[in-house]
């Protein structure tokens, strides 16, 4: 996947790391959820002092924004906390709303406990030590 000139959201950016890894891949637009409202200050603070104008934050629950988002992306990156055991519903309400561009990809971070394979859109999981990533992609 080229992260150049892409749309990527974001989903529990936390502080914003992957966001400001997007932007610098040169992402065309970079929109960062968090439920935090300290994080999503920081990401703003942070994307004012080096001048990044790609990235757009909101603070908001990641499922409530995925409810209410209507706008597609080529590469969607969630992150939640390894407790949160709602990945399929996120992959769920990205298909039921379209938000991935054709041949987009979603890349769930998620603890060892969680296994996807087999799922509609399934491609592949990675794993890193404790840290896994599942990666699905839009079939339209």
């Amino acid at each position: 996947m080229q992260i150049e000139g892409s749309n990527v959201l974001d989903l529990f950016a936390g502080t914003g790391n992957m966001s400001l890894e997007f932007a610098s891949r040169e992402a065309n637009r970079v929109v960062s959820v968090d439920q935090n409202r300290k994080c999503i200050q920081f990401i703003e603070q942070i994307s004012k002092q080096l001048e990044i104008d790609v990235i757009q934050s909101y603070s908001s629950d990641a499922e409530k924004y995925l409810e209410k988002c209507s706008s597609r992306f080529d590469l969607i990156f969630a992150d939640p906390p390894y407790a949160y055991t709602n990945g399929l519903k996120l992959w769920n309400l990205i298909t039921e709303k379209e938000l991935l561009e054709p041949d987009g990809y979603f890349i769930l971070e998620h603890g060892k406990d969680q296994d996807f394979e087999g799922e509609e859109g399934f491609l592949f999981s990675r794993k890193f030590g404790n840290v896994n990533f599942t990666f699905f992609q839009s079939e339209s």
